[in-house]
């Protein structure tokens, strides 16, 4: 389990990416990923007429990433080791527009969330 805590946006794509190329992953069942933070719809302009409205985390630096961009690594081209795995991606994000306290507080018990899922998958399966 990777436990970051508090990250900038550049960050977040960093780590997403590291984990995605750790050849250690084909031993895995299956790949859970939990990102918590504030988080926001925003409206790109992709040319004078066309828009595209994304979803969108906040690092601590307030930026916004896409969270496409964050699972973007983990797709079958580009993360072989999970093709045909069970992946858990869980987004707890608020969307209004100020930074909610909770989701600092609520960070322990989805930490165990996971934790108890993972394990219960891993009990569960058939390769165990």
């Amino acid at each position: 389990m990777c436990g970051q805590h508090y990250c900038i946006v550049k960050e977040m794509l960093a780590i997403t990416a590291d984990v995605a190329g750790d050849l250690m992953l084909r031993d895995d069942d299956c790949f859970a990923l939990c990102i918590m933070s504030h988080g926001q719809r925003r409206t790109l302009h992709t040319s004078d007429t066309d828009t595209v409205v994304c979803e969108c985390v906040l690092g601590v630096d307030s930026l916004p990433v896409n969270t496409a961009s964050l699972l973007a690594p983990f797709s079958n081209e580009r993360c072989p080791p999970l093709r045909g795995k069970p992946k858990i991606v869980i987004f707890q994000a608020c969307r209004g527009g100020v930074y909610c306290v909770t989701v600092c507080r609520s960070f322990l018990a989805f930490e165990l969330f996971i934790s108890a899922l993972c394990k219960h998958v891993h009990l569960s399966c058939g390769n165990c």
